[in-house]
C-alpha cells in the first residue's frame, strides 16, 4: 500500500471503521493497524 493509499483509508475508510481513541485511557480502540502503520511510517 502506497502512503497515498495509507492515508486515503485513513481519512475515508471503505468499511467506515474510522480510527477510533478510548476518552477513557486514551487507547486506540479502533483502527489500530492503521495507526500502527501511520507512526511507522513516520
Amino acid at each position: 500500500m502506497s502512503d497515498e493509499q495509507l492515508i486515503q483509508n485513513v481519512m475515508k475508510p471503505s468499511d467506515d471503521e474510522y480510527i477510533m481513541i478510548s476518552t477513557h485511557n486514551g487507547r486506540a480502540v479502533n483502527g489500530n493497524t492503521r495507526l500502527y502503520e501511520l507512526q511507522r511510517r513516520g
